[in-house]
């Protein structure tokens, strides 16, 4: 009897079937990345606070006796409001963080199947499929930032001739007032700087990324490259912010 020969699919089938394996692979790095991007947030939520408000100080604090420093904001902070304080805003963080990396890694991963080899440079195709990430994220997830931003900050003028201030009463309250008086264009107000910095962040990341990981793991054995998983990702995180910063 005869070797068996190996069976294969039509080529209508195979396309079906790596759409489909692609469309799993897709929703998984989506999931593990809203899950690590919650993470992550929650636990610097104090510092993402403290800097946007030295941040806005200078617009919003101009000739106050508030302290500038980091150690100064967190003392100022937790002895004017409380400990808690350091995580506020983090809810509306975490509602931008958790659709946006999920966004960014299911966009990214679904457009790295879509394109499969019609990029022969895989760097190439990681820096494209990582600006095509980008870009959808920006767009999907921006009215949600700026909903969190204002709501940080908590100030806003009150319009007519005094120099008084209303505040925002939470997520809802700060969305309701943007429609109100912005209409819905005011939730992509600043959009096109956004973008700017957060595309070619996102591109520059993923391509970085790919080039070290496949550096460690050729370097390392298979459980130290895996280790060294979150020191290749911070690392690529801060040249791509370096790199897109200005």
């Amino acid at each position: 009897m005869g070797a068996a020969r190996e069976i294969r699919l039509p080529k209508e089938g195979r396309s079906k079937q790596n759409i489909k394996e692609g469309g799993k692979k897709a929703g998984k790095n989506g999931f593990y990345g809203a899950v690590a991007g919650a993470t992550a947030k929650t636990v610097v939520a104090p510092i993402e606070r403290i800097k946007v408000l030295q941040q806005v100080h200078r617009i919003h604090g101009a000739g106050s006796s508030q302290p500038l420093s980091i150690a100064g904001w967190w003392t100022f902070i937790t002895k004017t409001e409380s400990m808690h304080a350091l995580w506020r805003g983090n809810l509306g963080n975490v509602m931008r963080v958790v659709p946006a990396y999920s966004c960014r890694f299911f966009t990214f991963s679904a457009a790295s199947s879509a394109l499969g080899t019609s990029i022969p440079n895989i760097l190439l195709q990681k820096l494209v499929c990582g600006g095509i990430a980008g870009a959808t994220t920006t767009f999907l997830t921006y009215p949600i930032d700026l909903i969190r931003l204002r709501w940080t900050v908590t100030a806003r003028p009150r319009k007519g001739p005094t120099l008084k201030t209303n505040t925002y009463q939470g997520l809802t309250h700060t969305a309701r007032c943007i429609l109100r008086e912005e209409g819905l264009v005011g939730f992509y107000r600043g959009v096109s700087f956004a973008a700017l910095g957060i595309i070619p962040y996102t591109a520059a990341n993923f391509c970085i990324y790919s080039m070290l990981r496949n550096k460690v793991e050729k370097t390392f054995s298979e459980r130290t490259s895996t280790a060294l998983v979150p020191v290749v990702g911070g690392t690529a995180g801060g040249l791509a912010f370096t790199t897109s910063f200005p």
